[in-house]
């Protein structure tokens, strides 16, 4: 999974880089005259894009492996510590990258900026900043 994440991220940045920056062929200016934002960079990368699904699914990916493992390590019955560390360890990955699947996918974070911004009637950058942070602090200190 790791090789095809790895793939994947080279052959997007090489074709933002190729088409949006360099414009090779000509293929930016074919497809569209005015450009606000780089176009293969937003296709790539915007909310719900292929990128973020793939970061989805190896994200999912890594918790189901470092949970399968962490269940196999508390089976096991090797020498007079089995490997409490390690079974520690892979638990602590498990849960911080289920947190942040959730967070990504799910975007608590931005439903709660939404509310209070809403409530406050202000939408500034500061207030949605400030509203974020203790969804973060929150999903950052339950591993601890």
């Amino acid at each position: 999974m790791l090789v095809v994440g790895i793939a994947y991220l080279l052959a997007a940045w090489s074709a933002v880089v190729l088409i949006d920056v360099l414009d090779v062929a000509g293929i930016r200016t074919r497809l569209v005259s005015s450009l606000e934002m780089p176009m293969v960079w937003w296709h790539l990368f915007r909310e719900g894009s292929p990128t973020e699904l793939l970061q989805w699914t190896l994200l999912g990916a890594t918790a189901l492996v470092a949970s399968y493992h962490a269940g196999r390590l508390a089976l096991s019955r090797s020498g007079p510590a089995p490997l409490v560390r390690e079974r520690r360890f892979l638990t602590l990955v498990s849960v911080a990258t289920m947190l942040m699947l959730i967070e990504d996918a799910g975007n608590p974070s931005h439903r709660v900026a939404s509310i209070v911004m809403g409530l406050l009637g202000d939408d500034s950058y500061v207030i949605e900043v400030a509203a974020r942070l203790p969804v973060f602090i929150l999903v950052g200190a339950v591993p601890l």
